[in-house]
């Protein structure tokens, strides 16, 4: 059984993920979506990856985490923390060691691993680029909109159920 650690972005809360949820727990799996703290200018990416990182205590190395939009940025500060079987980008920031996020959103970049062809908020070429070279990453094209979890539920959780 897989663990899906499902960190949503900036405005929205581990309820975005309320259709993806059913699905991947239907699947067999585990699924959680923690309502991280974005919006709260005394805590940032590091105080998000320590509570995903607590959530997913009791869970093994099997686990998989998402990061859409903004919780792109906390995606690899989690897998540096504790074992991960994979990381997903899901029209996600990629963050590069080294640089903050004020730094960070002064570059051309912000897009990950799986993109969304008709994405209002990430260039879908700049997604494409990011997951081939800085990441080296398989990318999955998931048509629809930014927030896949309403657009596309099923779609997207029966790609994550096979990664």
């Amino acid at each position: 059984m897989t663990t899906f650690a499902l960190l949503h972005g900036g405005s929205h809360g581990g309820w975005c993920w309320e259709r993806v949820v059913p699905l991947l727990q239907r699947a067999g799996h585990r699924a959680i979506g923690p309502d991280l703290h974005f919006d709260d200018p005394t805590r940032g990416a590091r105080d998000a990856a320590r509570q995903v990182v607590d959530a997913l205590a009791d869970d093994g190395d099997d686990v998989v985490v998402v990061g859409h939009s903004f919780g792109g940025m906390v995606v690899p500060l989690v897998a540096a923390a504790r074992p991960v079987r994979r990381m997903v980008f899901l029209g996600a920031m990629v963050p590069m060691p080294g640089m903050s996020y004020v730094d960070y959103l002064a570059t051309a970049e912000g897009a990950g691993a799986i993109t969304m062809p008709r994405d209002r908020v990430g260039r879908d070429d700049l997604g494409r680029t990011v997951a081939r070279e800085r990441l080296a990453a398989d990318l999955v094209e998931l048509p629809g909109s930014h927030s896949p979890f309403y657009s596309r539920p099923a779609e997207l959780a029966e790609i994550l159920g096979r990664l």
